[in-house]
């Protein structure tokens, strides 16, 4: 094999493998957090440094600000997040970042932690096969951590061989410290954050180059301001597929780390010498213009410049809102709505945060269920022929789309179920593929409904006003029913209380009782046609099964474990 060839899969396999601990590092954080994560970010409050702590605090947990601002993305797309609280949050995350710098400075140049790495795989592996799924995770989280610093040592090792190669020849050609230089290196560590999707990662690989030698520091932190800025294109294509919202969640993000860099690049020359300063005298370290002192310094520029950058913005996040509202432009209303769009989504991260998503849909599901039966009473009514056609096209329509929803929820819900899931997780999965079933069956009963009413027109078919106020009664109590139904989907599960729903479908029943009893009597009266009682024998059994879907739902999202 080609030397040089073999020295660029080298150095791309050492930091793959320092990648790949940090991932697992990072998604067993997570998944020992569960709906925890999304919990603490979603319950942040309109104050911004309670968002900028908790969107700090997440990050220093999970090690990776790319996880925290697409999460957050996620729940502004849901509607769990405004704007403005997410806005605190994604500035917290620049600053929470930086301490996976701070770990590479302190422990993978300050210690042999690569002698600790085997005996910490080896403390962990037992812990993957243990039955509980939260234990199995504690055990990643180790051996994520060892291959981590693992890899590190495979990297400083690569760079310090590969210093006599040509792959890192434009590296070490390029130290002067002009304004041009400092911008191309701006270019380098943006490009480079994006392709390891970690600016983590392209932070420790910078911080390699200048302990082994091969980058003066100047070059090294105009890389850390492009990488700030490479981070930034993973929330922008996770808001890709999103609604208007999250895209601007995702493009303050994109705000922030520009307007940040383009200040910072100017004054760079002035800010370093600051920085050695802070180095030397406050943390004790060797100058950060030497191998020694340049991994540090990195460390000390990458969070003093992004605790000055949000203590700047916090002030100013209307403003930045406001920048990004404009930016991003509204397509109409079904742009302005929330909606989740699952089959296409880039938004599915944690289980927890997936399933409020769905969650968030059911409350939609029900309201459109809810308008079918405004929709029918409309029909009921009617007489002229086009505005009849067109309330029949109407309910068609509306069919076809709780078919659609219930196909794209229970799809998403099934790519769910095939990560790794807590027993809470995967019930509650189970239990809301029933809940669309349901749902959907609803829709097919009122275009069922809809196609009598289009019968009994063609036929010529009359009600009465006895039969016309029982449908509307138990209309009534329908759109009650589903009041109390779209309420209870609002509300956390385990709070709900299902007397109130218990109660309507009770009334709703009686209602059924009450119509067949008079249309018994009626059709032995001759109070009305045989066609004519079908008909309405039909509608009003086809009501009392809607009550019943209903009420089932509600019992379903009322069930205790």
């Amino acid at each position: 094999m080609n030397p040089e060839l073999y020295n660029l899969l080298y150095l791309l396999g050492s930091l793959a493998f320092l990648l790949f601990g940090l991932k697992m590092m990072s998604e067993a954080v997570q998944k020992v957090l569960g709906d925890n994560l999304g919990k603490m970010l979603s319950s942040t409050t309109e104050n911004r440094f309670t968002g900028v702590f908790k969107g700090m605090f997440t990050t220093s947990l999970i090690q990776s600000s790319s996880a925290t601002i697409v999460v957050t993305v996620s729940l502004v797309n849901a509607g769990i997040l405004t704007l403005l609280q997410s806005s605190s949050i994604i500035l917290g995350a620049n600053i929470g970042t930086t301490i996976t710098s701070w770990l590479v400075a302190t422990i993978g140049f300050k210690t042999d932690i690569y002698y600790a790495a085997l005996p910490l795989i080896a403390l962990g592996v037992p812990f993957l096969f243990a039955k509980k799924k939260k234990v199995k995770f504690v055990g990643e989280i180790i051996i994520g951590f060892a291959i981590l610093f693992w890899g590190l040592e495979i990297l400083k090792d690569c760079v310090f061989e590969l210093r006599q190669s040509r792959v890192l020849e434009f590296v070490m050609s390029n130290n002067d410290p002009s304004f041009l230089n400092e911008v191309s290196f701006v270019l380098i560590g943006a490009v480079l954050s994006f392709l390891l999707q970690s600016s983590a990662a392209a932070i420790a690989f910078t911080q390699t180059l200048c302990f082994a030698g091969i980058m003066p520091i100047e070059s090294a932190l105009a890389m850390v301001l492009g990488q700030n800025i490479g981070s930034t294109i993973n929330a922008e294509i996770a808001a890709y597929t999103g609604n208007v919202h999250a895209k601007r969640a995702a493009r303050i993000h994109s705000l922030f780390n520009l307007i940040s860099m383009v200040w910072m690049i100017l004054l760079l020359s002035v800010i370093t010498p600051q920085i050695n300063f802070i180095a030397e005298n406050i943390f004790n370290q060797d100058s950060i213009y030497t191998s020694s002192g340049a991994p540090m310094g990195i460390a000390v520029f990458h969070t003093t410049y992004n605790v000055i950058n949000v203590l700047i913005m916090i002030g100013l996040l209307p403003y930045l809102v406001k920048l990004a509202t404009q930016s991003v432009k509204s397509k109409g209303n079904a742009d302005e709505e929330y909606h989740l769009e699952f089959m296409n989504s880039g938004l599915m991260t944690s289980p927890e945060i997936s399933i409020t998503e769905a969650k968030k849909e059911m409350v939609k599901f029900a309201e459109l269920t809810k308008s079918m039966n405004a929709t029918f009473r409309n029909l009921l009514k009617e007489q002229e022929n086009n505005n009849f056609e067109e309330l029949i096209l109407e309910m068609r329509k509306r069919e076809d789309l709780t078919d659609n929803m219930q196909e794209e929820i229970a799809n998403f819900l099934t790519k769910v179920s095939q990560g790794e899931l807590t027993e809470e997780n995967s019930i509650c999965i189970r239990r809301l593929i029933g809940m669309v079933g349901d749902m959907e069956q609803v829709g097919d009963i009122y275009y069922a409904n809809a196609l009598i009413m289009e019968r009994k027109k063609e036929n010529k078919v009359w009600f009465i006003q006895e039969q016309r106020d029982i449908l509307n009664q138990m209309l009534d109590k329908l759109d009650k029913a589903f009041e109390i139904l779209i309420q209870n989907l609002k509300s956390e599960y385990n709070d709900v209380t299902i007397s109130e729903a218990k109660k309507i479908e009770e009334e709703i029943d009686a209602l059924r009782d009450k119509a067949q009893e008079q249309h018994l009597d009626s059709m032995e009266n001759g109070a009305y046609s045989f066609k004519s009682g079908l008909f309405y024998k039909d509608l009003y059994a086809n009501f009392e099964r809607v009550g019943d879907y209903v009420m089932k739902v509600n019992e379903v999202i009322a069930e205790r474990d």
